[in-house]
């Protein structure tokens, strides 16, 4: 097991959830970057008011 997923299941454990609302995404200027916080957080989200309800739905059921 690679070193990342070690991580996220103790960190899943013991309750803990990553999460990112990302106002602007365009403004990134490589797309490496984006990808990245994407693969490491449990949920995304962009700033409008159904995204933020969709994150507010998954902090509830964590």
């Amino acid at each position: 097991m690679d070193e990342r997923r070690r991580v996220e299941e103790l960190m899943h454990r013991h309750g803990h959830r990553i999460a990112y609302v990302l106002d602007g995404a365009g403004n990134f200027e490589r797309s490496s970057a984006l990808q990245t916080i994407i693969n490491f957080s449990d949920c995304t989200a962009s700033y409008s008011d159904a995204e933020i309800k969709r994150l507010a739905a998954t902090i509830k059921k964590s």
